[in-house]
């Protein structure tokens, strides 16, 4: 006796991605994204090679979905990984993390000069606004990078250290168009 099984092969694909991709933008998530770290820096103390974690956070997000709404904002993160997946390479990773937060695997990074070349295009990528239904839809980033070895040796230093300089930039940011950064 033969059973079609391909419903339920479906909802176990389906399952499976689901456990490792952000189900909005379909981007690796945070424990997808910590295991690659992992096997970078078991590859970076074996060839020497440096590579870089960038944290990456829209400023003033919640400001769109109150007024924009909900579903504006969903688009915009959808396009906003569309936007930073185009300044990176095949061997990098993109990956969000939560809300408004995306994480960027730089993997063999020419040191903190290709760090700042990557940062400069995706925030040159961010300058163009957004064209969500009927909204015009400005988006400024805060960016923050580590290195590896100098800034950390762990998944958790890298991002730590990663997250701290982002949340300057974002200080710099709100600090320069005269306003307070969310907390």
């Amino acid at each position: 006796m033969l059973t079609d099984i391909s419903d339920r092969k479906a909802a176990e694909e389906r399952i499976l991605y689901l456990a490792h991709h952000d189900s909005l933008t379909g981007l690796v998530n945070r424990s997808v994204l910590n295991e690659r770290i992992r096997q970078t820096i078991g590859l970076a103390q074996r060839s020497k090679d440096p590579f870089a974690v960038l944290f990456i956070d829209l400023n003033a997000f919640k400001q769109v979905n109150d007024t924009c709404g909900h579903e504006v904002g969903d688009v915009l993160l959808q396009q906003v990984s569309q936007r930073i997946k185009l300044q990176l390479r095949g061997t990098d990773t993109l990956a969000r993390i939560g809300g408004d937060e995306f994480v960027v695997l730089l993997a063999q990074t020419k040191g903190s000069l290709g760090v700042k070349q990557t940062m400069a295009r995706i925030e040159a990528a961010m300058a163009e606004p957004f064209q969500i239904q009927h909204h015009n839809v400005h988006c400024h980033v805060s960016q923050g990078a580590a290195l590896y070895p100098e800034d950390g040796a762990s998944v958790q230093a890298l991002l730590s250290k990663a997250d701290e300089n982002m949340y300057a930039d974002k200080c710099s940011y709100y600090e320069s168009n005269n306003s307070n950064p969310p907390t």
